[in-house]
């Protein structure tokens, strides 16, 4: 910029490897990056082309967690630990993997809810596969605590199936 200043957008084409500061990483064909201005807009990112991010979380004595790793055909990032995915979304986290069409994932609440035929696999433990038309996968402390299942609901594992309106499965140890 003429006054200085680094640029306030950046927009990056084939194979882009970007990492932020906290280790979170994308690579994809295309990102589009808005800088922060404080008390105007906070860092926000779109990437198209069906990139794949690598979200590092860490814990509260500031350790870095495995990461959760999201795929989808866009993607949108706000901030530092908010992503929203479109087209053909899987998420896979150390003790799941997740896909549907849609995705928000908060990670300030530990929040993930996924949208339009939505599938979660537990992978470790039981194993589990549960199905709804909205599923949210809620964490504690970066630990799988709940996911709850929302119209249409199914779960199955070796020893049950469930149909119900609503499953809501609570995560112990």
């Amino acid at each position: 910029a003429e006054d200085g200043q680094a640029a306030l957008s950046l927009l990056a084409t084939t194979n882009v490897d970007a990492t932020l500061p906290s280790g979170s990483n994308l690579k994809g064909p295309s990102l589009e990056l808005w800088r922060e201005i404080p008390k105007v807009r906070q860092q926000h990112g779109t990437a198209v082309g069906r990139p794949t991010i690598n979200i590092i979380q860490k814990d509260s004595l500031g350790r870095p967690q495995p990461p959760v790793t999201v795929t989808g055909n866009t993607v949108w990032m706000m901030g530092d630990s908010t992503v929203a995915s479109q087209g053909e979304v899987v998420v896979v986290r150390p003790e799941l993997t997740a896909s549907g069409d849609s995705l928000y994932l908060e990670g300030g609440t530990g929040l993930l809810r996924l949208m339009r035929k939505p599938r979660v696999l537990g992978t470790k433990g039981r194993p589990f596969t549960l199905v709804g038309e909205t599923i949210d996968v809620m964490s504690k402390e970066r630990k799988l605590d709940r996911v709850l299942a929302k119209s249409k609901a199914e779960a199955v594992s070796r020893d049950v199936t469930l149909k119900s309106d609503t499953i809501d499965l609570r995560i112990a140890a």
